[in-house]
């Protein structure tokens, strides 16, 4: 309405008029001669002609930064022509849009998210909060990234199919394992083994004077499981599934919280809590004794699905 008025000459209704349901505009002959008229009104004519010619160019150009490309297309960046800064100009519609005026600002482009890794494993956990076989079972799955750390992936495998082929290997199980140690908002630890986490191992031992047994105090882990493989993902989810860094052992943490950079520095992260976060949340929340949750927290079945 201002444009109009202005290129016709006419001056706008007093002020008391703003903001009522109708608005008038006063035409004052004398300030606008016929040939002003008739210049002015070829002037806005002219401007319509070229923004409706801008606008139609726009709408059928091709570009991935506005339209969805063909199912099977790749996505590329639009090329960009012209030096202005902050402005975008399609190829082939520079004229179009020059003649109207029109400059398109550049849309933010946000940083791209990397993609997670597949899964090659899941295992399947019930867990159970107390003692009693009467207490209820909850489900915990998680995702296994067996091709980002394929040894530890192994052994956290081995241990809860129980089929660990090392010399302590029958005890190596996560079935009636229980929380090794909970870091609230930070990590929860398995696994407290249900025959310990050493193997003993009796030696015969030869002495001048007498022959005997000794026992040994050996860990479960063998030199198989040990391993330098790291890998780019980070503890930077809730539900984050990781093992030691070096191997020769069988525990692993969940993160209950995101972002526990610290975890970064001594983990690997080997997995994904797929079903069952509300557990992991539960456990982070119990009192601890020791170090430890104040109620015995117990994996009462431990499968790959």
């Amino acid at each position: 309405a201002v444009v109009a008025s202005r290129a016709l000459g006419a001056q706008p209704a007093p002020r008391a008029l703003v903001g009522r349901p109708s608005c008038s505009l006063r035409l004052v002959p004398e300030m606008a001669p016929l040939r002003s008229l008739r210049r002015r009104g070829a002037h806005l004519a002219a401007a319509g002609v070229a923004l409706a010619a801008a606008l139609s160019s726009l709408a059928g150009a091709r570009s991935a930064a506005w339209l969805q490309l063909p199912k099977g297309q790749p996505t590329t960046t639009p090329q960009t022509t012209g030096t202005q800064e902050g402005q975008l100009v399609l190829p082939g519609r520079r004229a179009a849009l020059a003649a109207a005026g029109l400059a398109l600002p550049l849309r933010t482009v946000m940083p791209a998210v990397a993609a997670e890794p597949s899964f090659t494993k899941t295992a399947r956990f019930e867990v159970q909060f107390g003692k009693g076989n009467a207490v209820k079972k909850r489900k915990l799955v998680i995702g296994i990234y067996g091709d980002e750390a394929p040894i530890l992936s192994r052994s956290f495998v081995h241990a809860v199919e129980n089929t660990y082929p090392g010399e302590a290997g029958r005890q190596v199980r996560y079935r009636f394992a229980d929380v090794k140690t909970l870091e609230t908002d930070k990590a929860v630890t398995w696994a407290d083994f249900e025959e310990g986490n050493l193997y003993y191992k009796a030696v015969q031992e030869f002495d001048s004077r007498w022959i005997g047994n000794k026992v040994l105090k050996l860990p479960l882990a063998g030199d198989d499981t040990k391993t330098e493989e790291r890998n780019g993902l980070r503890h930077d989810l809730a539900g984050r599934v990781s093992m030691r860094m070096g191997g020769n052992s069988f525990d692993f943490s969940v993160t209950p919280v995101a972002n526990v950079a610290s975890l970064d520095a001594t983990n690997v992260v080997i997995g994904q809590v797929l079903e069952g976060m509300d557990v992991i949340e539960d456990i982070n929340k119990m009192r601890l004794v020791g170090g430890k949750p104040s109620k015995k927290v117990r994996f009462y079945s431990s499968t790959l699905i």
